[in-house]
């Protein structure tokens, strides 16, 4: 028999970073199951730190539907697996394309959380 550990098969995409003149274009994105909570998967402390280096915030309270952002920090940090992405996403010179994300980036001391922290950096 096959057991299944979500019941939904969509997922959470919270923007790490938007991409800005002074990350080079750069979006950094994680992407969680969106019912991470309700299948009380464990938090992620790795993934949660990540997202304060990036400048965002965590509310503690449970975001309503007329309050919730797109792409907004959930509540209370990440919980579950997370995958993080990144793209170079130029609009005035129409590019679009996946860039490399490595292990060694996935640290809230890298580079790209302090550029993701400064005015203009594109972090929370």
């Amino acid at each position: 028999i096959m057991r299944t550990t979500h019941t939904s098969a969509t997922c959470e995409i919270t923007a790490l970073t938007v991409p800005t003149p002074l990350n080079n274009h750069r979006a950094v994105s994680m992407y969680t199951a969106d019912d991470a909570r309700t299948q009380n998967l464990p938090y992620n402390r790795r993934a949660t730190e990540l997202l304060l280096a990036c400048g965002h915030s965590i509310n503690t309270a449970e975001a309503s539907p007329s309050t919730a952002a797109i792409g907004a920090a959930p509540p209370g940090g990440i919980c579950g697996d997370a995958f993080v992405g990144r793209c170079h996403d130029d609009e005035v010179k129409d590019v679009w394309e996946r860039v490399d994300f490595t292990v060694e980036e996935a640290d809230p001391r890298a580079e790209w959380c302090d550029v993701a922290r400064k005015q203009g950096g594109g972090g929370g």
